[in-house]
């Protein structure tokens, strides 16, 4: 509110002193007449309200610093720079035409130079334009009001981070945040303050001097052609004051020049998008015109044997000639893509890329940490059940004693009984394994044979073998038996099958038949 204040006074006064100078300078009103006296007045006390803003601005901008710095007394913070520049404001707010009637007395002698007649010329200017041309330096009150007015220092958290970053948002940060943004703007109004300011000092100077500068349309000629450093020398300055503002003019001139090339500069150069398309473009031609280099290369060298094997030395030469110009040209487009490649990387590829593999970084810590928060957590399960086991461990382990006791006993049941049911089982194959083998006789005596009792008279100590008598089926008598000692079935066969092989080689009929046979008994 105060800066608004402040920046209004300052326009007033200004506006003031313009219709004071221009109602002078076209002779409605004199120096010596009340009207200008009662307009410098006005002038004056709109020049005291601003000294009272701006001092009561400074003062409320020290309390504001000393409550964010938590000072109590303000000796601690009004330094040397923050007097000067508070003088400084004062000084350069406070200069404005005096309340004055005086018109001989109140104008300064202004010299200007004529090569012509070779001396001084003494012309005089109205003291007033020189102390009123001064006051448009209070335009300055603009850029704070722009400053405070602006978005960025009215939101807390552009502040906010602005402080963690140490950016101070003064004007210098915000005319660079409005260059940035709206450049044209910013530059056509400046360039119009300026050409408007420049013109009516122009005027305001010549007034008294030339008659060609007492035209308004003239001195804007003048103003345009000094701000673009033409110069035609059609109208020039003549007074000292009018040669100032020349100066000045011309150096702001050059400076929004700059800027204006800046802008366009930075307006012509190609988008992101428009920047890839672009590349994408240049590096499809290249690596056509490579394909059509390297058919040339094959071509102009076949050309050129071709026609050194025929012997046409003329048309080999020239061949030759295409050959290392299709080999050079190859190199050449090689080193264009290499350039387009190295080109095509900026700085927003370089971030970008940064950010992807800062993405991934983080990606990977966070499963890191997941993965030893997941560990620690195990860790911590395993330490109570450890610390369960261990409690647990005292009250039960007579109870795992004796069932461990009861499964031995019961394992070496189970294991005596497998061994017992084992042998009785390989008994038989043991003892048939460990046996003599079968032990036949033959009795050819037929008196030796007891058909009746089943006995041999000629082993009679073997009263357990099994005679069998050997029967002639013709004379159906017997002529002699068999026996045998082990009464197992396995030798009982093998008595069989010794008795069937006999009667198959001798072709005889005095062995017995399987159905004639009797049953095996046992011993």
């Amino acid at each position: 509110m105060l800066a608004d204040l402040s920046l209004l006074f300052a326009l007033l006064g200004v506006a003031l002193m313009v219709a004071e100078a221009e109602l002078c300078m076209a002779g409605t009103l004199r120096k010596d007449q009340a009207g200008s006296a009662i307009l410098k007045s006005f002038i004056s006390l709109s020049t005291a309200i601003l000294l009272g803003f701006i001092v009561l601005y400074h003062w409320l901008d020290l309390q504001v610093f000393m409550i964010d710095n938590s000072m109590e007394n303000y000796r601690l913070v009004l330094d040397a720079g923050r007097v000067f520049r508070l003088a400084l404001e004062l000084a350069v707010c406070a200069v404005h035409p005096p309340p004055t009637n005086r018109t001989d007395e109140a104008q300064l002698l202004q010299q200007t130079h004529q090569p012509r007649e070779g001396q001084l010329d003494q012309h005089l200017v109205p003291f007033d334009v020189i102390l009123g041309l001064p006051m448009f330096l209070r335009f300055y009150l603009i850029c704070r009001v722009l400053m405070l007015h602006s978005r960025l220092f009215q939101d807390a958290s552009s502040q906010s981070l602005g402080a963690l970053n140490r950016v101070p948002f003064n004007f210098r940060f915000i005319f660079k945040s409005m260059m940035s943004m709206y450049p044209e703007y910013v530059l056509t109004a400046a360039a119009l303050v300026l050409f408007i300011w420049a013109s009516w000092a122009t005027r305001a100077c010549e007034m008294y001097r030339g008659k060609k500068q007492r035209n308004f349309l003239n001195s804007m000629w003048l103003t345009a052609i000094t701000f673009l450093t033409v110069g035609y020398g059609d109208v020039v300055p003549e007074t000292y004051c009018s040669r100032g503002v020349a100066v000045l003019t011309g150096i702001f001139g050059t400076g929004v020049t700059a800027l204006v090339v800046a802008v366009l500069a930075r307006r012509l150069e190609l988008s992101r998008a428009e920047k890839y398309v672009h590349n994408f473009v240049i590096d499809t031609e290249l690596d056509k015109r490579m394909r059509h280099s390297a058919a040339n290369i094959l071509k102009e060298g076949w050309l050129a044997y071709k026609f050194r094997r025929s012997g046409d030395a003329a048309a080999s030469l020239r061949h030759q000639r295409k050959l290392l110009h299709s080999i050079y040209q190859i190199r050449q487009l090689r080193s264009d893509q290499r350039r387009l490649a190295d080109n095509s990387i900026g700085l927003l590829e370089v971030h970008k890329n940064q950010g992807f593999i800062l993405t991934g970084v983080q990606q990977l810590h966070s499963r890191i940490r997941e993965a030893e928060a997941r560990m620690v957590n195990i860790d911590d399960k395993l330490d109570r059940l450890l610390s369960r086991a261990d409690c647990n461990t005292t009250f039960n382990q007579r109870h795992y004693d004796k069932r461990f006791l009861k499964a031995q006993q019961k394992l070496f049941f189970l294991l005596v009984l497998s061994l017992m049911w084992g042998g009785f089982a390989i008994a038989p194959f043991v003892r048939m394994l460990t046996a003599e083998p079968t032990e036949v006789k033959v009795c050819k005596n037929a008196a030796d044979a007891d058909v009746t009792n089943g006995l041999c008279r000629r082993y009679p100590a073997r009263a357990a073998a099994l005679a069998l008598p050997r029967v002639d089926w013709r004379s159906r008598s017997c002529t002699g038996c068999y026996y045998r000692v082990s009464d197992r079935q396995r030798q009982f066969r093998q008595l069989l099958r010794h008795c069937l092989v006999q009667r198959r080689k001798r072709n005889q009929s005095t062995c017995l038949s399987r159905t004639q046979l009797p049953m095996p008994l046992t011993a």
